[in-house]
């Protein structure tokens, strides 16, 4: 056999020269086909009818065109036509249009709107911006009333998505008919949390913000968030509705009841609950929990409330004292809207308490503080014997040796608040705490040593300060104290401030402020507190209850050491 050795080779040189070229090929560098990713989401350009057309006289379609082509939302219908018909039109995703077919005609000298939700993108999952509306009118004219606002979620973040709802006042649903009746009017939070609803006729309603999690435009307070705003909602009144700011929170449907409750021979005593509740309204009341002997039907009522300022507790610790052994009828009325709870088997026998008293929180928490603000605060676990304190109990020092007179204030029973006379900044400070001078109402001391406590206070080149005015107008808060904090920016850091009201005003023409604080950005934030409980009480439903009025300032706050950052205005209305 006689190989062709030349031609071999050139068989091997034109099959690598192939795979060269086509590894080349492979390996080129070069923009895919069809130019840049598509980034933008659809944009409207067209409708029938056209937007702000008058005298509509009759219409089977209404149709909606796209700069692109759409993918119709995965959940609910996208689109919305208010005010809401009776018969829902049937709507028809085509290419890049809407098409709405109406099932029934159109009403006479009526403003319509129609809304594509923000859920609704293009073929590569690009939204909407914002919002879609276009309003056209049977009549002569086109509504022209609206409201605007931001909806933030009880974590304080963006309510994204959230509905926003708009019930005529008579229709709205603080029944059990939540979550079958549909608003008249609807839109949809931005990803920022805002939201507009335009075209509206005059009349009272009532609005509400709804976590609609399974699209259905219906709002269900068993497993969906919401939020209400903070005055009543007119159009056509008095009171501006361009700014509204809406605090998300939850339809608490458990009704609190008492599981226990026992008492001790120390006057205290514990109540057990099936759920959480607030109880800083008991707080500031701690009259509203009644015990009641079954005997003689004689009232006891307590003095102090150990859970005042928390958040919520599952239980309510209580001092009433006098009590005598017996059974008795315990009633506690724990808020301004729920019904008391109360419990009929509370037996009082005296029993030795044997257990020390414990020291379960102190405040301020931070090491560092204001030189002119230090005050710092106890929280015992059980009244303390304050006849058993002395003057060495409690004692300040200054860099170890200097003693810094201090005053005792005791709020109640559980609350302390030290006051020093004196206080420097750039300073070093520790307070020591006899332990064995502290003594419950049985004897039990809270230990049998000197327990110390370091604080240290800011140098006062090291700080800045901002001053301004702050003006609560529009809505009847004239009365009622400001409670404002100032974030620092990118930090977990916050300093707070309470503005009472100048009661000598006829009018609230403001209230003025000052506050040092440390160099940097700050976030400013503010709540008027109308029920007195010291924290943003969001509203509710069953019955429709305003929100408290919150208010953010629009732009950041820049301190520098050393400097006043003066002038700031803050509106709240």
């Amino acid at each position: 056999m006689i190989f062709n050795f030349s031609t071999r080779h050139s068989q091997i040189r034109i099959g690598l020269a192939i795979l060269c070229a086509v590894g080349l090929g492979c390996a080129e560098i070069a923009p895919p086909p069809g130019g840049e990713v598509d980034k933008t989401g659809p944009m409207l350009v067209s409708s029938i009818p056209v937007d702000g057309a008058l005298e509509v006289a009759s219409l089977q379609t209404i149709i909606l065109t796209f700069s692109e082509k759409l993918t119709k939302p995965n959940k609910g219908r996208g689109v919305f036509m208010s005010p809401r018909p009776t018969f829902e039109p049937e709507v028809e995703w085509k290419s890049n249009q809407i098409h709405l077919e109406l099932a029934e005609p159109l009403q006479s000298d009526q403003t319509y709107v129609v809304s594509v939700s923000s859920d609704v993108t293009d073929l590569r999952r690009n939204r909407l911006d914002s919002t879609v509306t276009i309003a056209f009118s049977t009549g002569t004219h086109i509504d022209s009333g609206s409201a605007a606002g931001v909806v933030i979620t009880a974590e304080e973040k963006p309510a994204a998505g959230w509905a926003i709802g708009l019930y005529r006042e008579l229709d709205f649903p603080d029944n059990e008919n939540a979550d079958s009746t549909y608003p008249d009017y609807f839109t949809n939070c931005d990803p920022q949390g805002r939201f507009e609803l335009k075209y509206l006729p005059p009349g009272d309603y009532r609005l509400l913000a709804f976590d609609d999690k399974n699209r259905d435009n219906l709002f269900n307070p068993m497993v969906e968030a919401f939020a209400v705003p903070d005055r009543e909602f007119k159009i056509g009144g008095d009171l501006r509705l361009d700014n509204l700011i809406m605090t998300g929170t939850e339809f608490d449907s458990l009704t609190p009841r008492i599981i226990s409750a026992v008492a001790t021979s120390d006057g205290l005593l514990r109540v057990r609950l099936n759920r959480p509740i607030d109880p800083t309204w008991l707080g500031h009341q701690p009259e509203k929990l009644q015990i009641t002997a079954l005997t003689d039907s004689v009232n006891y009522y307590t003095e102090a409330i150990l859970e005042a300022t928390e958040d919520e507790s599952s239980v309510v610790t209580a001092y009433v004292p006098n009590l005598v052994e017996g059974f008795y009828r315990l009633n506690v009325d724990y808020s301004s809207t729920g019904m008391p709870m109360t419990y009929d088997s509370v037996h009082f026998r005296r029993i030795e308490d044997k257990f020390p008293p414990t020291l379960i929180k102190t405040e301020p928490s931070n090491p560092t503080l204001f030189a002119h603000a230090v005050a710092l605060r106890h929280t015992y676990s059980e009244p303390i014997d304050t006849l058993q304190l002395t003057d060495q109990t409690f004692s300040l020092w200054e860099s170890d040796s200097l003693l810094v007179p201090i005053t005792l204030q005791w709020e109640d029973r559980f609350h302390l608040t030290l006051t020093p006379g004196r206080i420097l900044p750039a300073q070093r400070y520790r307070l020591d705490i006899t332990e064995f001078d502290l003594v419950d109402l049985s004897g039990n001391q809270l230990g049998d040593s000197v327990r110390s406590m370091t604080f240290s206070t800011h140098n006062a080149d090291s700080l800045g300060s901002i001053s301004g005015n702050i003006l609560i107008s529009a809505l009847p808060n004239q009365n009622a104290s400001a409670y404002f904090t100032f974030q620092l920016v990118g930090t977990s850091q916050w300093f707070d401030l309470v503005v009472e009201p100048d009661l000598s005003l006829q009018n609230d023409v403001g209230r003025a402020f000052s506050l040092e604080v440390l160099p940097g950005k700050y976030l400013l934030r503010g709540f008027v507190d109308r029920d007195g409980d010291d924290k943003l009480t969001p509203g509710g439903i069953r019955p429709f209850r305003v929100s408290e009025t919150r208010a953010i300032y629009p732009d950041t706050i820049a301190v520098r050491a050393r400097f006043e950052t003066a002038g700031i205005q803050f509106n709240i209305d």
